[in-house]
């Protein structure tokens, strides 16, 4: 063979191979490139992990937490404090009756002197109230009452207007119902009979269990009053200031009846008394009574009413029988 011809065809050979494996050198290149099952999953969970990063989460804010109301364990001042609706009514009345020993008489005595003296009523207030929030209410009311109401009722009457706002708190195992009123005498009892204009009052009840079902308590009661002038009005009746404690025990038997008893210690100042803070303290007495809770806001306490404390010895004649009840309504 030429040595021409020889050179031509080794060329020839050359560049056939050359362009039957440039196809495949893409197809190499790509097999060489891709990843092993390691390297993938690597790859994916780098993937996963960045779009993590990236991804914005709403997670709810946290809310405070809010603590749980002490459960109010005495049955009487659970009625005091009213529904829990955000509006409601409530009547608050009190049956002073008469002696003991004279049950159906329209008279009561009035051992502890009290100005005016007592009679046998029928009385107490009602108010619409709002609950401004879980332990505070707000209210207007009226006074309501009549005079001998089983013996034939007369000088019913709805009188004295009055607001008031009340505010429960605890204080570690004791609590507390306090709160203040106005009102405007209109009664005939009070204003034109004795000249009373405006009242002003602060009142607290205060409860602590000292044992299972068993409660110990004070209420305070203080009151201001201003009067018409006028020489028809007799000073020594006019109650100017007056404050009252009393301590107080019951026992729940169960959710229904429970024993309560109370002492009274009372001092006040009419308008004769010279100086101007002489108080005079008038004889105490003592409840003994049963309460009943007949359905969740209805509450009624029956009871007699004693004064063993001073000179005269306890007796029929001077032992009265009297009724509470407080309902609410709504």
């Amino acid at each position: 063979m030429r040595p021409g011809l020889a050179l031509v065809q080794t060329m020839s050979q050359i560049i056939r191979q050359r362009l039957l494996c440039r196809p495949l050198l893409p197809l190499l290149l790509g097999i060489s490139a891709l990843p092993s099952p390691a390297q993938a999953e690597g790859v994916k969970a780098s993937a996963v992990e960045v779009k993590a990063e990236n991804k914005t989460v709403n997670k709810p804010e946290s809310q405070p937490e809010t603590k749980p109301l002490p459960t109010i364990k005495n049955e009487r001042l659970r009625a005091l404090d009213g529904s829990s609706s955000p509006w409601s009514g409530q009547f608050n009345l009190s049956y002073s009756g008469p002696s003991i020993n004279k049950p159906f008489s329209a008279e009561a005595p009035n051992p502890g002197k009290a100005v005016p003296a007592p009679a046998v009523s029928m009385s107490g207030t009602f108010s619409l109230r709002n609950r401004l929030d879980p332990t505070t209410t707000a209210g207007v009311g009226t006074g309501v009452g009549t005079e001998t109401p089983f013996q034939g009722p007369r000088n019913t009457r709805m009188s004295d207007p009055y607001i008031d706002l009340a505010r429960r708190i605890s204080i570690g195992p004791v609590m507390v119902r306090a709160g203040v009123s106005a009102k405007q005498y209109t009664s005939y009892r009070y204003r034109v009979l004795n000249g009373y204009r405006n009242g002003v009052s602060f009142f607290s009840d205060t409860v602590y269990e000292i044992a299972e079902g068993a409660t110990i308590g004070m209420i305070f009661n203080g009151f201001a009053n201003s009067f018409y002038d006028g020489n028809q009005y007799k000073r020594s009746g006019q109650m100017e200031t007056q404050f009252y404690l009393d301590p107080t025990f019951e026992y729940r038997f169960n959710s229904t009846l429970n024993f309560r008893t109370m002492t009274a210690i009372t001092y006040l100042h009419t308008r004769e008394m010279s100086p101007r803070f002489k108080y005079r303290r008038t004889p105490d007495f003592q409840q003994l009574g049963l309460g009943i809770t007949a359905a969740q806001g209805l509450y009624f306490n029956i009871y007699a009413k004693l004064f063993p404390f001073g000179s005269d010895p306890v007796t029929a004649d001077n032992t009265t029988l009297g009724m509470n009840m407080i309902v609410n309504l709504f």
